[in-house]
């Protein structure tokens, strides 16, 4: 036989039974994602701007986001009150707001007078997400007419049966989602 014919054959096979089993030598691996509460400890205490924009975005990103604890949440809204950096109370705004937590709605009413009109802005979309209302402004000058809508239509949600029948929309919302995406 021809040497260069049985080289061939070896080359083949090699490449061959690489295909079949260097994929699980060679084939990209997922990383383990840090826990909402390790990037939360990140955002509130990581001594670079950049660390913790990074953090909070990467937070952002988390499908175990809505079953954070109720501790957790507490340090969202607490970054949001704290931290000197737009971007990262933009995110811990989102956040909050995907995770449709009432409790911090107090933050993000007063967020809305946030000198940063980012912030501001993505308040008044979170607010008005969480209590499914809109509210028909002309300009970012409508700022404070936001806030005391806003405000006022929580005080009357909150003490009304109302909430409960819109937080039992959001869950089945949420329940009919999840089912939807799971069986693609």
């Amino acid at each position: 036989m021809n040497r260069w014919l049985v080289g061939g054959v070896l080359l083949g096979l090699t490449a061959l039974s690489f295909g079949v089993n260097g994929s699980r030598y060679f084939a990209p691996q997922r990383l383990p994602q840090p826990s909402v509460e390790a990037l939360i400890a990140e955002v509130v205490s990581a001594p670079d701007p950049a660390q913790q924009l990074a953090a909070a975005t990467q937070l952002l990103q988390s499908r175990s986001l809505p079953e954070a604890s109720v501790a957790t949440k507490a340090a969202m809204a607490l970054a949001i009150k704290d931290s000197p950096h737009p971007g990262v109370r933009v995110a811990m705004i989102q956040a909050l707001a995907e995770a449709y937590d009432y409790a911090a709605m107090p933050t993000l009413l007063d967020a809305l007078e946030d000198p940063d009109p980012a912030v501001a802005g993505k308040a008044a979309a979170a607010v008005q997400h969480m209590l499914g209302l809109r509210y028909d402004v002309e300009n970012v000058a409508d700022q404070k007419k936001i806030s005391q809508m806003a405000r006022r239509d929580w005080q009357m949600l909150s003490q009304s049966p109302h909430l409960d029948l819109w937080k039992k929309t959001v869950a089945q919302r949420k329940r009919t989602t999840a089912k939807s995406g799971s069986s693609r």
